[in-house]
Parts: structure tokens; sequence; C-alpha cells
């Protein structure tokens, strides 16, 4: 996935970074977290983009992905539950709520200040 900076490709096709996902970029961000997304189209050309946050230090990282499939093209819904990997070397499990996720990017960064 390629790193990303709000004003290169936050937008695709009329749609833009859900409010989530630019939430849990910012803190990633800044707490020092490397932040990336990629937009894409679906094989029914709706508009999907992937979200992923990681901590380079000890590989633990959040994926989720939005897609505009069923929402008349106007607006990005949250596919499936997202990806959660807890440190390098470990199998991907089932990612909590964006809320938690975000949560723990700030818990991640306060025990190293």
């Amino acid at each position: 996935m390629n790193i990303n900076k709000f004003g290169e490709s936050h937008k695709y096709r009329g749609h833009t970074l859900p409010k989530a996902a630019v939430a849990l970029v910012n803190t990633a961000a800044l707490c020092g977290w490397i932040v990336g997304w990629q937009w894409q189209q679906d094989s029914a050309g709706h508009a999907v983009v992937t979200v992923q946050v990681g901590d380079s230090e000890t590989g633990e990282r959040f994926q989720y992905t939005w897609h505009s499939r069923a929402t008349s093209g106007r607006s990005l819904r949250l596919f499936g539950t997202g990806l959660y990997v807890p440190e390098r070397g470990h199998a991907e499990n089932r990612a909590p709520s964006l809320k938690a996720a975000t949560h723990r990017v700030r818990e991640v960064h306060a025990q190293r200040s």
C-alpha cells in the first residue's frame, strides 16, 4: 500500500475519505504511525478505498475498507470488519471498531511518551 498524504489522493471520482477514516489516519499520523490508503474500482466500477495504519516499531496494524456499492454512488460504507495484526509475524485477526483502533493508536503513543 502506498503512503499517501491529503491533497494528493484523498479524493477519487467524487468521493472523499470517510470521516472515520480521516480520524484514524490523522490520529495515527500524529502519533508517528505509518498511514496509507488506496483507491480502486471493484468489478462493477464502484469506488473502494482501503485505509491502513501501522506502527513501524512493532508491526501492529489496522486495515479497513469502504465501498460505494448500494449507496447510489453518493457515499462510502464500511465493508466487513477490517483486519488487525497485533505485531509483526502474527496472523491477521478481525479488527476492532474504528473507535477502539483509534484509542489503541493513542494508547501506544502514550506508553512511549
